[in-house]
Order: structure tokens, then C-alpha cells, then sequence
């Protein structure tokens, strides 16, 4: 399957950026609930982002790329299945024009 649009490393480009912004979601809500007293430094910088809408956005932007990463997997399997049977038509007729050639 050479010319499939490239779904299938699409779709796993999509799915490890996907999995990436859940890993990050998941550390700064961690971070946000078991230092939300802590106002300074790098922990202080991550529990602000826990306060703020930012969450709202990764969590959108997670839904949006685990979403087109499942679409292209689904156009991915398509193409393979459609491969299959244009590779199964292309033998039949191969075996019919050679039986044509024996007659």
C-alpha cells in the first residue's frame, strides 16, 4: 500500500500528540492539586496554569487530535482493505485473460 495518503503515519503522529498533552494535563493537575498552596518558583509557574483556563484548551486540543488520530486510523484500515480487494480483482483477471489465451 504505497499511495495511502500517508493516514497511517498520520494517525500515529495524532495519537502520540495526543497521549503527549494527556501526560502533560495529567502532571500539571497533579502538581495543581498536591501543591496548591506553593507560590514560587517552577512548581508556584505550573499550580497558576492549574488555575487557569489553559486546562480547558490542552483538554480540547486532546479531544480534537485523539479524535482526527482515530478518523485517520479508521480511512488508514479502509485503504488497506481496498488494496486488498483491487489486488484480489487484478489476479482474477490476470487468470481470465490467461484462460482466454489458452481457448
Amino acid at each position: 500500500m504505497q499511495n495511502d495518503f500517508r493516514t497511517g503515519f498520520f494517525s500515529r503522529l495524532f495519537f502520540i500528540f495526543g497521549f503527549i498533552l494527556f501526560v502533560l494535563i495529567l502532571s500539571i493537575a497533579i502538581i495543581g492539586i498536591f501543591f496548591a498552596n506553593e507560590t514560587n518558583g517552577i512548581i508556584g509557574v505550573i499550580v497558576g496554569l492549574y488555575y487557569s483556563s489553559i486546562i480547558d484548551v490542552l483538554l480540547a486540543f486532546l479531544i480534537i487530535t485523539v479524535g482526527l488520530g482515530g478518523i485517520l486510523y479508521f480511512f488508514n484500515r479502509q485503504f488497506a482493505k481496498l488494496n486488498e480487494i483491487a489486488k484480489e480483482l487484478d489476479d482474477e483477471e490476470g487468470c481470465m485473460d490467461e484462460e482466454k489465451e489458452q481457448k
